[in-house]
């Protein structure tokens, strides 16, 4: 029990940090929620390529 809720304080305080720090670079934070929607475009339209390819043979 000791263990476990000492594990769960420091992933706790980690995620606290790293949120904290997303929140102190706000254009970091902007970047990275960017940088996902594009690749999650690139997966869908090299899912959508990939599927016309295979259609066509």
């Amino acid at each position: 029990m000791n263990i476990d809720s000492s594990e769960f304080y420091i992933s706790h305080i980690t995620d606290g940090i790293f949120d904290s720090f997303l929140d102190s670079n706000r254009y970091l934070r902007n970047f990275y929620s960017v940088l996902k929607v594009e690749i999650d475009i690139c997966c869908e339209f090299f899912v959508h390529v990939f599927k016309i390819n295979a259609t066509a043979e």
